[in-house]
C-alpha cells in the first residue's frame, strides 16, 4: 500500500517534469506507464482495508483480546441500512451511466462541427498541425 503511493507520487512527479516541459501529452513512455498505473489507487485503497482487518486477528488468535473487542460497534441495522442502498443506488447509477453511454456511443462523434480553440482539451490538436509534425502522413 505504501509502495503504491511512492509509485504514484512519483508518476506525479514525472507528470510535473513533462508538464514543465510542455510534453506531457505527447510523451509515449509517460502515457503508457499511466495506462499501467491507473488501477493501483483502488488497490493501494483495497489493501488498506485488509491491513486494517487483519491487523485484528492476531490479538483474537492468541487471546489477548475477545471477540468482542475486536468486532466493529456498529448495530446490525446500521449495516443492513447501508448495505440495503448500496445494492439500490449503485444499480440505479450504473443504469444511468450504460444508458447514456448507449446513446452516446448510438449518436457517434459530431464531426460536422469545428471544435472551438477555446474548448480544445489540452494537448490535442488540429489535424492539419499533427499531420504536419508527423511528415504529412
Amino acid at each position: 500500500m505504501v509502495a503504491i503511493g511512492f509509485i504514484l507520487f512519483f508518476v506525479m512527479v514525472w507528470a510535473a517534469f513533462l508538464w514543465w516541459k510542455e510534453r506531457l501529452y505527447v510523451h509515449r513512455p509517460f502515457l503508457w506507464t499511466l495506462l499501467i498505473v491507473h488501477p493501483l489507487g483502488f488497490l493501494a485503497t483495497e489493501l488498506g482495508w485488509i491491513t486494517n482487518e487483519v491487523g485484528r486477528q492476531p490479538w483474537v488468535v492468541y487471546n489477548l483480546i475477545r471477540t468482542v473487542e475486536g468486532a466493529s460497534p456498529i448495530p446490525i441495522a446500521n449495516v443492513v441500512w447501508s448495505l440495503s442502498l448500496f445494492l439500490i443506488i449503485f444499480p440505479v447509477i450504473g443504469a444511468i451511466y450504460f444508458f447514456y453511454l448507449l446513446k452516446t456511443l448510438q449518436r457517434g462523434p459530431d464531426l460536422s462541427s469545428p471544435i472551438p480553440l477555446v474548448q480544445r482539451p489540452a494537448g490535442t490538436q488540429p489535424l492539419e498541425q499533427a499531420q504536419a509534425g508527423m511528415g504529412g502522413e
